[in-house]
């Protein structure tokens, strides 16, 4: 089996969930102290395990739809570490209640420093204040349906969004890009 060299885990017999899991659990680690507080408002102690816990089986759809187990869903700190992982550009789309726009640029990330990700927070859905196309990583997250608590009223879910397949990476006009 290939050893992936950003992270040093290999995928092994593990299910391509559970392999991304533990390589945002890994590349957590890289990322300084100021991303932490300044988007997840907590330490990296505080959320580390829901990235992956070798005891929570991310794979049971019944468990990790439960209300007490939404923290295991994904947010924003996961997305800003696959930002920085892959060296991404990412928009998240965020759907539920406060409904917000954010931009992460991973592309720049150092992980020696753990710095490097510009990011930008927009009240509402903005698709026009950030890039678009083929090139942008794009996830929504939304509260998920449920047959017990309700439409709507489901865990909160990321999901890849479909981006247009242009080539051309339009600029938002709060950023200039190399």
């Amino acid at each position: 089996m290939k050893m992936d060299s950003r992270i040093g885990l290999t995928m092994s017999n593990d299910c391509p969930l559970v392999w991304i899991r533990k390589l945002i659990k890994a590349g957590a680690f890289t990322l300084h102290g100021q991303y932490w507080l300044g988007l997840g408002g907590c330490v990296v102690q505080d959320r580390i395990n829901f990235f992956y816990d070798a005891n929570f089986n991310i794979m049971d759809d019944e468990i990790t739809r439960l209300p007490c187990n939404v923290n295991y869903q994904g947010d924003l700190m996961a997305v800003a570490v696959f930002a920085s992982v892959f060296k991404l550009w990412v928009v998240m789309y965020q759907a539920t209640s406060p409904m917000m726009t954010y931009y992460l640029d991973g592309r720049n990330f150092d992980k020696g420093k753990g710095i490097g990700i510009i990011r930008a927070t927009f009240d509402g859905i903005k698709p026009k204040k950030v890039p678009d196309g083929d090139a942008i990583f794009t996830v929504v997250q939304y509260k998920t349906d449920d047959s017990e608590l309700c439409d709507g009223n489901g865990p909160e879910h990321c999901v890849l969004a479909e981006t247009p397949k242009k080539k051309v990476v339009t600029s938002p006009r709060w950023i200039n890009y190399p």
